[in-house]
């Protein structure tokens, strides 16, 4: 599990799924929401960790996921 950089658990469901390639649409389709919450989830993950696009999140995501488990 990632430290929640102030993510909700809704916000860390949809960068885990993001982090894993999926587009909103199948985002959207495995936590059972609309993709317009998908995006709002994911507006809001870029401006809490300063993040400009979905590649820096991935990479971001990754980094921490390997910081985590160095532990």
């Amino acid at each position: 599990m990632l430290p929640d950089h102030d993510l909700t658990s809704r916000e860390l469901a949809v960068f885990a799924l993001l982090a894993q390639g999926l587009l909103n649409k199948e985002i959207a389709s495995h936590l059972d929401i609309t993709v317009r919450s998908v995006e709002r989830h994911i507006t809001s993950i870029f401006r809490k960790l300063n993040l400009n696009n979905r590649t820096e999140a991935a990479i971001f995501y990754a980094r921490e996921l390997e910081s985590v488990n160095r532990l």
